[in-house]
């Protein structure tokens, strides 16, 4: 499992304990819940989501294409930028790319920590 979220999304974790520890960042750290009836973590079979922030969304659904990994379109809206794509255990992720401009009105924009779970 490991060297598929290296060889599709370039984490490299550290082999001594199994894991990575992402940047810190300044920005914010988002968790959102959906409705226990939301299809939004369809075909994804786990009560959850990582969002993995990504700096070309473009780029990394063509490297995941390529890969073999089937990838939703991209959609864009006042947001950002979203694609989607199953892992090898039936985990829907979320990589995500922020908008070129910010949303009107909203609170500022910064740059965001590398992942937000998203939850049901």
């Amino acid at each position: 499992m490991l060297e598929w979220y290296k060889t599709r999304l370039g984490i490299d974790f550290d082999s001594s304990w199994g894991g990575v520890v992402f940047p810190e960042r300044e920005g914010q750290f988002t968790w959102s819940i959906f409705k226990s009836d939301s299809a939004y973590m369809s075909p994804g079979q786990a009560g959850f989501m990582v969002n993995y922030i990504v700096k070309d969304l473009a780029a990394m659904v063509s490297q995941l294409k390529r890969l073999g990994e089937e990838v939703t379109e991209i959609v864009v809206n006042d947001c950002g930028h979203f694609a989607h794509v199953v892992d090898p255990e039936g985990n829907r992720l979320e990589l995500w790319q922020k908008p070129e401009v910010p949303p009107e009105g909203d609170r500022p924009f910064r740059q965001l920590v590398s992942t937000q779970v998203i939850s049901r």
